[in-house]
């Protein structure tokens, strides 16, 4: 049923969005492209686990800093609490949200086990999942050059942590298109749901740009966590992601050296046969 239409030009009530997701899921492509289309504001997270070779320094969502550093900012107040995560030595900074107070959705990028956490601390957090089929993000990982027995371990994790955010969040996402078809889906869901949308003033100076503004659809409330997604508009049905998948990149890889180290003993076999009938000759 179409939500009512607004009868208010109020801004809608500044809630933050918490976007999770296991490791590949697509939740830091999607959460920068809606940063690049100006519907989001990003407030990233801080960590002293080094980043791994396919992760980028100064990303939107994260921070890659020493411990000194960490204590710093720690004392500073620039964390709202600090937790470790699946029994690592490293640690994690929850930023102190501002909201920025211009029409962006404040978005912050947690894992799964800290959203009741977070929750406590950002009362009216809602919270996006973003899922992918379990064999792609198994191919993800070997693509970012992940050993093999930690795609393993990782794949195991990464099924607990999806169980567990569809019972924490309030809307999932499957991530089966483009991050274009991902980022319009999400962006029309944070319309309905009340975090973004309602008619802004002009840009303040120095900005630059305009507002977003879309059709006002947030009157409809908040679905309970049941882990449907906003049907609006129907997803697509497009083919696979055309990247191999690692056992393939593997069984090529394999040929090619079978077909090389062939090549070799054939040579080998060739000169030896034409040393030893050199040697019959000259006798």
């Amino acid at each position: 049923m179409p939500a009512a239409p607004r009868t208010d030009t109020s801004p809608p009530e500044a809630r933050p969005l918490l976007v999770i997701g296991p490791s590949g899921a697509g939740k830091s492509a999607v959460v920068r492209e809606l940063h690049r289309r100006g519907i989001v504001a990003v407030h990233p997270t801080w960590t002293t686990r080094p980043r791994r070779p396919d992760e980028l320094e100064g990303s939107l969502e994260h921070r890659f800093v020493a411990e000194a550093a960490f204590d710093a900012l720690e004392r500073s107040g620039a964390f709202e609490a600090t937790v470790s995560l699946f029994g690592l030595p490293f640690r994690y900074g929850l930023p102190a949200l501002r909201p920025v107070g211009d029409g962006r959705v404040d978005v912050v990028m947690v894992r799964a086990p800290l959203v009741d956490q977070v929750r406590r601390c950002l009362p009216g957090a809602v919270v996006y999942q973003v899922e992918a089929p379990e064999g792609w993000l198994d191919a993800v990982l070997a693509r970012r050059g992940v050993p093999a027995h930690e795609v393993a371990a990782r794949a195991e994790n990464n099924r607990a942590e999806v169980a567990l955010g569809r019972e924490v969040a309030d809307r999932c996402f499957n991530n089966e298109g483009t991050v274009a078809d991902l980022a319009d889906r999400m962006a029309a869901a944070l319309a309905t749901d009340g975090l973004w949308g309602a008619p802004c003033g002009p840009a303040t100076a120095g900005e630059g740009r305009a507002r977003p503004t879309v059709p006002a659809l947030w009157a409809r409330p908040l679905r309970p966590p049941t882990g449907a997604e906003l049907p609006w508009p129907p997803p697509p049905t497009p083919s696979a992601p055309g990247r191999p998948e690692w056992w393939r990149v593997l069984g090529t890889t394999l040929v090619g050296l079978f077909a090389v180290v062939g090549a070799i003993a054939v040579a080998g076999a060739a000169v030896l046969w034409m040393a030893v009938a050199s040697y019959g000759s000259n006798k």
